[in-house]
């Protein structure tokens, strides 16, 4: 297939305009501003089950990876003082900001939060988006650096869509060091099993009536690896060896109306890990009528009963 063709995609896979990268505190503040505007107008019943509070609340702090890229991270402290952390992954073109949202629902929950941007992201520094590949080190590396300065008993997992992913490699290729780490349960909300065909379907949102075919992602994901040696093959669950694997529980979160990624690929995860040694319980949860990772700002009340639900079943206090 035409390498320009493959290159060209790809590259607009990693623009500045669709990673939303932008590392100018101004636009972090609008970016703060807006967000609590989003969810002032989503919270109709008044719950304030999200709340993300103001900027000076949160501690702005920068990490460093293994392979030097620079990451943007914050976290909020909790008042009550606690030893439980959630991590927040945010999705393909998306930030850390919209991640610490959708997960501010912990701070009633007696939790921390901490929440960065993947490399070539949101403030973090230029590199390629791997769309969970790469996105792994950039999870390990909060982890060293949560365990360095807090010395957590406890940390949960929250990813959504791309960190979604991001966050299912990592529990099936990360035994000793999720152990290591004390991470006690994850929650997948709208995770892709296989890349190319929520690319494909992605694509349709760029505008101009453009849709990549999967056949044409297929081809770019093989071009990338030989070209870049990104192991791509590691965005399907169909490649990964789940024969003595052990992995901390996971609740799968999903709409079956999401238009991105399907409903079918949490259940086929859900699916897939019954041959994994699972310290704990797995769970799904479907929704209706709400969107791509919306279920969190549409249906907040459903969603936090759920994950509340989730962790009472796997005694996480």
């Amino acid at each position: 297939m035409n390498e320009f063709l493959l290159n060209s995609v790809w590259a607009v896979l990693n623009s500045k305009i669709i990673t939303k990268r932008d590392n100018s505190v101004e636009c972090q503040l609008k970016h703060f501003k807006s967000l609590k505007r989003i969810v002032n107008i989503h919270d109709v019943d008044k719950t304030r089950l999200l709340d993300l509070g103001e900027y000076h609340e949160w501690q702005q702090i920068e990490l460093f990876t293994s392979d030097d890229i620079e990451l943007a991270g914050m976290y909020w402290i909790n008042p009550i003082k606690t030893d439980k952390w959630i991590i927040s992954l945010h999705g393909f073109s998306s930030k850390k900001e919209v991640a610490a949202t959708a997960a501010s629902f912990f701070k009633a929950m007696g939790y921390n939060i901490f929440a960065f941007d993947f490399r070539n992201q949101g403030m973090s520094s230029e590199d390629f988006v791997t769309f969970g590949v790469k996105e792994q080190e950039d999870l390990l590396t909060a982890l060293k650096y949560l365990r360095k300065e807090f010395h957590p008993t406890t940390v949960g997992l929250i990813g959504f869509s791309m960190g979604a992913y991001a966050l299912n490699a990592f529990a099936l290729n990360n035994e000793p060091v999720f152990q290591e780490y004390n991470i006690k349960f994850g929650i997948s909300d709208s995770t892709f099993a296989n890349l190319s065909p929520a690319i494909s379907r992605l694509t349709e949102t760029f505008g101009h009536h453009l849709k990549v075919s999967r056949k044409i992602i297929d081809n770019m994901l093989v071009w990338v690896k030989n070209r870049y040696m990104i192991n791509t093959e590691m965005l399907n669950l169909s490649n990964f060896n789940l024969n003595n694997v052990t992995s901390f529980p996971i609740l799968y979160l999903h709409s079956k109306d999401d238009k991105i990624t399907s409903y079918k690929d949490s259940e086929k995860f859900i699916k897939e890990r019954k041959s994994v040694k699972v310290l704990g319980k797995d769970n799904i949860v479907l929704f209706t009528k709400v969107g791509h990772i919306k279920a969190i700002f549409d249906v907040t009340q459903q969603y936090v009963d759920a994950v509340k639900q989730f962790l009472q079943e796997n005694q996480v206090n």
